[in-house]
This record gives structure tokens, C-alpha cells and sequence, in this order.
């Protein structure tokens, strides 16, 4: 009889390990695509602005990105180190969830392929998203994108 208890508490624990250890794996990536999200959508609002700028004033460096609408209205998008947020003219456009973090965006410009003299605006964005024991997971999403000519 002893040892049929033993065997079955030696079942239940590995069973509800595994469901916790689940558990976590799905908090996990709940975190991790909530970080993926909220940069697919500061990438797609600049994304959408920069299309349909003007591109000679389309200026990158580092953590910031300057170009004028198509209105005539300057913007800039600027990383802001000391509350890891990316704003547009100074509004924070970020999630602002306590267990994601923005450790870096990147903008520049590259010349067009084979030779076309189009800019493309490269974007990178460091993210690292903390688990509830502490554990960090960085990760680092990229976009290019091209301005459209509108004649």
C-alpha cells in the first residue's frame, strides 16, 4: 500500500509540474507577442507616414527620424532612453506594460538596390520582455520601407 502511494504522489507532482511549467511557457509567449504587437504597431504608423512623405526631407539617425508629411508638417520620431519609449514629437506612441522593455530603436536610411536612387528607412527596435521570476528575453524585430513617389 505504501508503495502504491508513493508512485501515485510521485504521478501527481510530475503532472502538476508540467501543467505549471505550461502555464508559464504560455505567459511567456503571451508577453513575448504583446512586445511583438506593440512594435508591428509603432512600425506600422511610421511605416504609413513615411510612404506617403516627402522624401527629400526624410532624414535618420541613430534614435531619431525626421521627414515632413504630406501635408507639409514636420515630424519626428525619437527614442527616449530615460523612459525606453519611442514618441512621435514628443507624445509617447508605446505600450507602457511594466514587463516589456524597449531597449533600443535604430533608424537609418540605405541607398535603393541596383543602383535606383529611392531611400529606404531601416528600422530596428530592441525589445526585452521579463518573466515573473526575473528572466529576461531579448529580441530584435527589423523593417525597411520605401517611400512611394506620387507624381
Amino acid at each position: 500500500m505504501m508503495i502504491a502511494f508513493s508512485v501515485f504522489g510521485i504521478l501527481i507532482a510530475i503532472t502538476v509540474s508540467s501543467f505549471k511549467q505550461s502555464l508559464e511557457l504560455q505567459q511567456l509567449s503571451a508577453l513575448l507577442m504583446e512586445a511583438h504587437d506593440t512594435v508591428g504597431l509603432v512600425f506600422e504608423q511610421i511605416s504609413r507616414e513615411v510612404r506617403t512623405s516627402d522624401v527629400e526631407t526624410l532624414t535618420a539617425s541613430g534614435g531619431t527620424l525626421s521627414f515632413t508629411n504630406q501635408y507639409g508638417v514636420p515630424i519626428t520620431y525619437t527614442f527616449d532612453n530615460g523612459s525606453k519609449s519611442i514618441q512621435r514629437d514628443g507624445t509617447v506612441i508605446t505600450s507602457e506594460n511594466q514587463n516589456i522593455e524597449i531597449r533600443g530603436f535604430r533608424v537609418g536610411l540605405a541607398p535603393g538596390t541596383q543602383g535606383t536612387e529611392y531611400k529606404r528607412l531601416v528600422m530596428t527596435v530592441e525589445t526585452v520582455v521579463t518573466d515573473r521570476r526575473g528572466i529576461e528575453y531579448p529580441s530584435v524585430i527589423q523593417t525597411s520601407v520605401s517611400p512611394r513617389f506620387y507624381e
